[in-house]
C-alpha cells in the first residue's frame, strides 16, 4: 500500500545518517538486503546511498556467493524506478561471479542477469556466448512467463535474429497452460511484433490467444507519466506554438505498446524524445529506446531521434531554427 511505503520512506530518512555511516563496514549479506530495499523505497539522498553501496560491494566482490551475486545484479538493474543504478565497474566485477556461479543460478536468476546486462548495453561477447545463449537455447521451452519476459527483452535488446530460437519462444508462449499475466504482457507483445518482422509467414493466432486477456486490459496510457514532464512540455511549446506545426499530434499511442511523443500521422512521421533516462552512461540511447525506434521503422514509420540533452544546450533561437530544419527534413 502507498501509505505504508510512505511510512517506510520516512523511517528510512530518519535512519539515513546511521545507515550511510555503517555501509562501509556492512557484511555482503547486509549490503545485498539493503540493495533490495532500495528497489522499493526512496530517500532524500537516494543517489548518495547507491554510490556508497556500489563502492562497498566492489571492494569485496570476489567474496560474494551465488545468491548475493544474482540478487545484487537484480537490485541494481531495477533501482531508480526501473532505470537501474550502479557504475559500469560494478557490473564488470559482478560478471566475474556470473561465470563462477553459472551452474548454481536458477532460470529466473539467469533471466534477470540477461536482462540486466542487455538493458545496460553491457552484455559482453563472452558472457553471451559462454553463459547466456547456451542456457537460453537449452531451456527456452521450459521458461515460465516471468522468465520469458526477461529473455524476450534480452534477445530483442541484443538484436537476436535466430529464427529457430524465436520459434521455440513463440511455441512456449502459445502452449502455456494459463493466460499471460498482465505484469509480463508488455515484453511479450514487443516480442510478437519483433518476430512478425523476422517471420511474417508464421501463424501467431495461438500466441495472441494466450495474450488475449492482458491485451483487453493493458492500457499503455496508464503506464506513462504525462504530468510534470519538462522535456515534453518544452517541445510542445516549440513545435505547436513557436513553429506552428499544427498537424503534429501529441502522445500518439502505437499498438497499445508505447507512446510516440509527437507524430504526423498522415506521413507516418514520429518524434521520439531521448530523455536523460533513455541514455546510457556513454550517452548512447538505451536498448529499449532503440527497440522502439526499430519497431516503428520496420512498420513504415520515419523516426526522428531527438536527443533532449543536445537540444537543451542550444540557445532558444538557435534551438527553434535547428528544430525546424530537422523536422522539415523528414516531412
Amino acid at each position: 500500500p502507498i501509505e505504508e511505503l510512505r511510512e517506510a520512506n520516512a523511517l528510512l530518512d530518519v535512519l539515513l545518517p546511521e545507515i550511510e555511516e555503517a555501509i562501509p563496514n556492512m557484511s555482503l549479506e547486509a549490503l545485498t538486503r539493503l540493495s533490495l530495499t532500495m528497489l522499493i523505497v526512496r530517500t532524500k539522498d537516494y543517489n548518495d546511498i547507491i554510490v556508497k553501496i556500489d563502492r562497498a560491494i566492489r571492494k569485496k566482490a570476489d567474496k560474494l556467493d551465488a545468491f548475493q551475486t544474482a540478487n545484487l545484479i537484480y537490485a541494481f538493474s531495477k533501482m531508480n524506478e526501473g532505470l537501474s543504478g550502479g557504475k559500469i565497474e560494478l557490473y564488470k566485477e559482478l560478471e566475474k561471479n556470473v561465470f563462477k556461479f553459472k551452474s548454481e543460478f536458477n532460470h529466473l536468476e539467469l533471466s534477470r542477469i540477461f536482462l540486466a546486462y542487455s538493458k545496460k548495453g553491457l552484455l559482453t561477447k563472452d558472457l553471451s556466448e559462454k553463459v547466456i545463449l547456451p542456457w537460453v537455447k537449452q531451456n527456452i521451452s521450459n521458461f515460465n512467463y516471468a522468465e520469458l519476459a526477461n529473455v524476450a527483452y534480452g534477445l530483442m535488446f541484443t538484436g537476436n535474429t535466430d529464427k529457430e530460437l524465436w520459434r521455440s519462444f513463440i511455441k512456449n508462449v502459445s502452449t502455456q497452460k494459463h493466460r499471460c499475466p498482465i505484469i509480463h504482457y508488455q515484453p511479450l507483445k514487443y516480442a510478437r511484433i519483433y518476430v512478425e518482422t523476422l517471420a511474417p509467414e508464421w501463424d501467431f493466432s495461438h500466441y495472441e490467444d494466450t495474450c488475449f486477456e492482458p491485451e483487453r486490459y493493458f492500457n499503455v496510457l496508464r503506464q506513462n507519466k504525462f504530468q510534470n514532464d519538462p522535456y515534453f512540455a518544452a517541445l510542445v511549446s516549440a513545435l505547436k506554438w513557436d513553429l506552428q506545426y499544427e498537424d503534429i499530434k501529441m502522445y500518439v499511442e502505437w499498438e497499445n505498446l508505447f507512446i510516440i511523443d509527437f507524430a504526423l500521422i498522415s506521413n507516418k512521421f514520429a518524434i521520439l524524445i531521448r530523455r536523460p533516462e533513455s541514455a546510457l552512461e556513454n550517452k548512447e540511447a538505451t536498448p529499449l529506446f532503440n527497440l522502439r525506434k526499430k519497431l516503428l521503422e520496420q512498420n513504415g514509420w520515419t523516426v526522428m531521434d531527438l536527443d533532449y540533452n543536445s537540444y537543451s544546450e542550444m540557445g532558444p533561437e538557435v534551438r527553434n531554427n535547428w528544430l525546424k530544419e530537422e523536422v522539415d527534413k523528414y516531412i
